[in-house]
């Protein structure tokens, strides 16, 4: 069966417009729908635990940094 409009919640603590390319390809397509997540990451995380969200993101502050400087930037996926 094909996976569709998964219920994706995100918190962009980088907030550039490398991190939010990043978000346009989870979202750029049929597979997730971006719902509100909140402010912060326990109300993100709960709202997974709690079945509101299917999945998470979360992208630190320095993900544009990191990546500009050629080294690697990590990212959390949360998943119900």
């Amino acid at each position: 069966p094909e996976v569709n409009h998964l219920r994706l919640g995100v918190l962009d603590y980088s907030s550039t417009p490398v991190s939010r390319d990043l978000l346009a390809e989870f979202t750029g397509n049929e597979l997730f729908d971006l719902l509100p997540s909140g402010n912060s990451y326990s109300t993100l995380t709960r709202k997974v635990r709690d079945g509101q969200l299917e999945a998470g993101v979360v992208i630190g502050p320095e993900f544009a940094r990191r990546l500009k400087a050629g080294k690697e930037a990590d990212i959390q996926i949360l998943l119900d």
